[in-house]
């Protein structure tokens, strides 16, 4: 008995070496490094029917205040699915002690990424709505414009991209239901056969798989919809489906990082190529 060997398996209930490192485990007890806060951060908003990449149309592109500059990949969902207004003015909370700026009774801030010294970090941001005690610029909602005239230059830069599988709907098929959601399926299928141009794919078109390559078209399609001010489809997913997509993120911790980085990457061809042609 003294040198028995001890079924800590057995004994516990649960794996060590397996469910030590699982999502739960590491969620109650705070074993996360900066991707898997993020990560957390997007699950959470799934487990709250929130879908991180979804948005109405008047949701700008949020940018810092001070410097107006743009947040850019997984800082564009944070701070997006965080707020359905229409200012898109950020500041941190280090910025807001040193001017002595509080956040309004109850608001939350948002994680967001950066880098000090070259290295990431998670800085807290507020939407300058949320706060007390500051100086609002005026912020006029942005003018609504017919999908079919903001998705024109979507329409310029795809079309000569090879169609790698032959996906068939029309605007027809989406009759009393509001025109973004046909743009924004549109526009999966854009960068599905950009995607499978640049990586060499050959795939067919599947939007309701629950996959990275997937999350890739959806993340595109978003930053397209957000250039032509579209509507991703701001409507409550199933359970199911919403538990598809947060299996993904709880089995993949990278997911979400890498089919933003793909998807900006196909989008920044896409501006450069329209900004040239403006300028030309």
């Amino acid at each position: 008995m003294k040198n028995q060997k001890v079924n800590f398996k057995e004994l516990l209930g649960f794996n060590i070496r397996v469910d030590i490192d699982s999502y739960y485990y590491k969620r109650v007890f705070g074993h996360f490094d900066l991707k898997e806060r993020i990560n957390d951060f997007f699950i959470g908003k799934l487990e709250q029917k929130i879908v991180p990449w979804h948005a109405v149309w008047c949701q700008p592109w949020p940018m810092d205040y001070r410097t107006k500059k743009e947040f850019r990949g997984v800082n564009f969902f944070l701070l997006r699915s965080n707020t359905t207004g229409f200012c898109p003015y950020w500041l941190p909370r280090s910025y807001l002690k040193d001017k002595e700026i509080q956040p309004k009774e109850g608001e939350k801030g948002t994680p967001v990424i950066i880098k000090k010294d070259r290295v990431p970090q998670i800085e807290t941001f507020y939407n300058i709505k949320q706060l007390q005690n500051f100086d609002m610029p005026e912020i006029k909602k942005p003018k609504r414009y017919p999908p079919e005239i903001t998705a024109d230059k979507v329409f310029e830069y795809f079309k000569d991209i090879k169609k790698y599988d032959d996906f068939d709907f029309k605007i027809e098929d989406f009759k009393g239901q509001d025109p973004d959601h046909f743009y924004y399926l549109l526009f999966q299928y854009f960068v599905f056969n950009r995607y499978c141009r640049e990586y060499k794919k050959e795939t067919p078109f599947k939007p309701d798989i629950y996959d990275k390559e997937t999350l890739i078209f959806k993340i595109g399609a978003a930053f397209l919809a957000a250039y032509c001010r579209i509507s991703t489809p701001y409507y409550s997913m199933s359970g199911l489906e919403l538990n598809k997509w947060k299996m993904l993120l709880m089995e993949d911790k990278n997911a979400i990082f890498e089919a933003a980085a793909i998807a900006l990457k196909m989008y920044d061809s896409f501006v450069s190529t329209i900004e040239l042609k403006q300028a030309s």
